[in-house]
């Protein structure tokens, strides 16, 4: 099986919370990131990966979010709002449409 978590750790406010995560009861959740900094994107997509999160693509900026979005329509969408040129705000609102 691997080195793979049992569960999925839950951070609100500096708590972590234990949450079940099981293995295989469900379809598997898909998502994007969106992060302007390229070493965050890289690492937060390897932790998704880890806990079974399915990343469909990732983006740099609001506009490659609304395009990763309309193309993948994923469960989620992890989202960086303070980004230069097209920001987190013109992707929520491009999203939302």
């Amino acid at each position: 099986m691997g080195n793979k978590p049992s569960s999925l750790q839950l951070c609100y406010r500096g708590h972590s919370m234990p949450s079940t995560y099981p293995q295989h009861s469900f379809e598997m959740i898909t998502a994007i990131v969106i992060d302007d900094d390229i070493d965050t994107v890289d690492v937060f997509c390897d932790y998704l990966e880890i806990v079974n999160v399915k990343v469909l693509g990732r983006g740099y900026n609001g506009k490659e979010a609304v395009e990763l979005y309309r193309k993948h329509n994923p469960n989620v969408v992890f989202l960086d709002l303070m980004m230069p040129d097209y920001d987190g705000f013109y992707a929520l609102e491009h999203i939302r449409k």
